[in-house]
């Protein structure tokens, strides 16, 4: 499992008045690792926060899909909570990609407004987040069929942070793709992950520096197998 996050110099990962996290540059980044997912996995209250936006697939990979040709299978995306208290009617919940809810074994099942008849419920086999991912991973096989014969579903965390310290501390994160931007956001109730994340050591295989003063970074858990090609960060 990967994740994908930008932050500022302080590792605030979001502020509500000043949009500055995430340049072309970043996006291209975000583009080239989405690439090689398999799933795309978020939170709930990255899935509530992003409710206005509309996942969209970019990478030349897919271009094919854009005139019918399915050369390459578009990741499907899951959401791990433990309500169903979303706005189903928000673009997130219209990406053109099957699309699944995790909840685990003790979370209700209410939903405060009609769920899609393309979002699938799913219900992990217990309360862990390994039994949640797990259950991820087994949707996604099956949703992709044939493209996943034979190899370990890649699954991609695109936020948020909690979720993201989360995986650390369960110690299912074997890569994460960090960028650096170059700005100091300070407080106003901006989420970081430094308050959540327990110390663990990560070796460093790939960096870039870009062109307007981001970092990329590309940090892995000693002894993980590589999570996508090497090389991808300079994509």
């Amino acid at each position: 499992m990967a994740a994908c996050l930008a932050a500022s110099v302080d590792g605030r990962i979001w502020h509500p008045d000043v949009p500055v996290l995430g340049s072309d540059d970043d996006r291209q980044v975000l583009e080239a690792v989405r690439s090689q997912a398999d799933v795309l996995l978020y939170g709930a209250g990255t899935a509530r926060a992003d409710s206005r936006r509309r996942i969209q697939f970019r990478h030349e990979r897919y271009a094919a899909v854009a005139v019918g040709r399915l050369a390459r299978v578009v990741p499907p995306i899951a959401v791990l909570c433990r309500s169903l208290d979303f706005d189903f009617s928000s673009p997130f919940w219209t990406s053109d990609c099957p699309m699944a809810i995790v909840r685990d074994a003790s979370s209700p099942g209410v939903a405060s407004s009609p769920v899609p008849a393309g979002v699938e419920l799913l219900a992990a086999a217990g309360e862990s987040l390994a039994a949640a991912v797990g259950a991820v991973a087994c949707w996604a096989r099956r949703v992709l069929g044939g493209a996943a014969d034979g190899r370990t579903i890649r699954v991609l965390c695109e936020g948020g942070g909690h979720l993201v310290g989360s995986l650390v501390r369960a110690g299912l994160l074997d890569e994460l793709f960090l960028t650096v931007t170059p700005w100091v956001l300070g407080d106003g109730g901006t989420p970081s992950t430094s308050a959540i994340l327990t110390p663990t050591p990560l070796t460093l295989p790939e960096w870039r520096v870009g062109a307007a003063g981001e970092v990329f970074l590309r940090y892995r858990r000693p002894g993980a197998d590589p999570w996508a090609p090497e090389g991808i960060t300079s994509a």
